[in-house]
């Protein structure tokens, strides 16, 4: 997957959540609907990335502080995953470290 595409996808599954979460504050639950969509890309995923990337992935997409100018999440003292660049550069550089 390259970085285009993996932009793509990450953006893609942010605005998908973002449309559940809307519909159920506007009083409409799709939870149980939208899990029949929701399966396939879990198991995609799982083909494509570690359980480890997919902690980073779900932790950037559904519970980061977009808004945050602190830095929040580190990998020792070095900040990281500051923004999708920042997502990508940490999924290269596992690959890099595990070739």
């Amino acid at each position: 997957m390259n970085k285009k595409i993996f932009i793509q996808w990450i953006e893609e599954q942010k605005k998908s959540s973002e449309a559940v979460d809307a519909a159920y504050k506007a009083g409409v639950d799709l939870i149980n609907f939208s899990e029949c969509f929701l399966q396939p890309n879990l198991i995609l995923r799982a083909e494509l990335f570690t359980v480890e990337d997919i902690d980073w992935i779900d932790w950037y997409t559904y519970e980061r502080d977009p808004d945050s100018l602190e830095p929040q999440a580190y990998d020792g003292d070095t900040p990281i995953c500051q923004d999708i660049d920042g997502l990508w550069d940490l999924m290269v550089l596992k690959v890099e470290k595990e070739d």
